[in-house]
């Protein structure tokens, strides 16, 4: 049982690229009447007070923008204290890469999948090839793993603060929430 999360309602959906992060927490967010927030879009507006312009839609601006990006770590920063501002607040689900290992309080959520099982999602959101998916996955993974160690010591591989680890690997959407949804009516109220 999660007894520090109190009344505030917190849920921090954490993981792989391609293994639903975004997709789950917004599920959540909806069934159990939450606020919603992504990392990823709060990194990118508060890149762009930076004058860095963090654009999704093409990778290589986008690796480009983080290039840039690892050189000015008070974004990473802001970007982790607003985080954790909101998740005081309660009543919330982050989408977060890095939220369930800096986050105190909550229900701490990991999903995993298969390389080639998220290289195939990401393609086909992103109409890549898979060898190209699977190319951005890893440098984005490894990215993301020496930026949190040399930030915060943090091993995102290490997956003990999460309360739940599930492999999407063969799930799809529907199933994933499912599992989910089954393990957090222990601990919301709807």
């Amino acid at each position: 049982m999660v007894k520090y999360l109190g009344s505030k309602r917190v849920v921090i959906v954490s993981g792989f690229a391609g293994a639903g992060k975004s997709t789950l927490a917004r599920k959540i967010a909806e069934k159990y009447k939450l606020r919603y927030l992504s990392s990823g879009d709060l990194f990118r507006k508060i890149a762009a007070e930076y004058g860095i312009t963090v654009d999704k839609h093409s990778y290589e601006k986008f690796i480009e923008a983080h290039r840039k990006i690892r050189e000015i770590p008070e974004i990473d920063l802001k970007v982790d204290e607003l985080q954790k501002k909101e998740a005081e607040k309660g009543n919330i689900v982050i989408d977060s890469w890095l939220g369930g290992f800096i986050i105190p309080e909550g229900i701490k959520i990991y999903l995993k999948v298969d390389l080639e099982e998220a290289a195939r999602r990401i393609s086909k959101r992103d109409g890549i090839t898979l060898e190209e998916a699977r190319k951005r996955i890893l440098e984005r993974y490894k990215e993301n793993k020496e930026r949190f160690l040399k930030l915060y010591n943090v091993n995102i591989d290490d997956l003990s603060p999460f309360h739940l680890v599930l492999d999407t690997t063969f799930l799809d959407e529907e199933e994933t929430f499912k599992v989910v949804d089954c393990f957090l009516e222990n601990f919301l109220e709807k």
